[in-house]
């Protein structure tokens, strides 16, 4: 479990960057203030999911006794569909 997570939480941590990265360079020119406010809060969000996940799966490696599996896959499925609709 803990391996899954911490692969799935670095992966949503670099996408993070990337798209981020692209939004500020490629697409500075393409979006309106609007468009670009809400571009922000779905890369936020994002990162705010993945540190979350590895939060998640370090409490869930110290205290053997949770199982939080369930927990990462739903912070997961919320990064897909709240910042993939955004």
């Amino acid at each position: 479990m803990l391996k899954t997570s911490i692969l799935l939480g670095s992966f949503f941590s670099l996408t993070t960057i990337v798209l981020g990265a692209f939004g500020a360079h490629a697409l500075k020119d393409q979006l309106n203030e609007y468009g670009k406010s809400i571009y922000e809060k779905a890369v936020l969000y994002q990162m705010f999911h993945s540190l979350s996940i590895f939060i998640v799966a370090l409490l869930n490696h110290y205290f053997d006794s949770l199982n939080l599996t369930i927990v990462v896959w739903l912070f997961a499925l919320g990064i897909i569909l709240f910042s993939g609709s955004l």
